[in-house]
């Protein structure tokens, strides 16, 4: 989705969108559905590891690596 201008709410689904979809490259989520407006739907499969901060970054970003190797642009 294209737009020029995202609500606060609109950004805060964004983040978790990318978080989720981060994460089901390890299998923590799948892509459940899309509703009506075309916005998707992930549904948890395991917990997440319990990791402090600097431990989440890390983690985040060994995703977001993960996730551009395997992915072409």
């Amino acid at each position: 989705m294209i737009r020029e201008k995202f609500t606060k709410e609109q950004k805060q689904d964004l983040m978790h969108i990318a978080v989720c979809s981060l994460l089901s490259q390890s299998g923590y989520y799948e892509l459940e559905k899309k509703d009506e407006d075309g916005w998707p739907h992930f549904r948890q499969l395991r917990p997440m590891p319990d990791m402090n901060l600097a431990e989440q970054e890390s983690f985040l970003k060994d995703h977001i690596l993960l996730y551009f190797e395997n992915h072409e642009f």
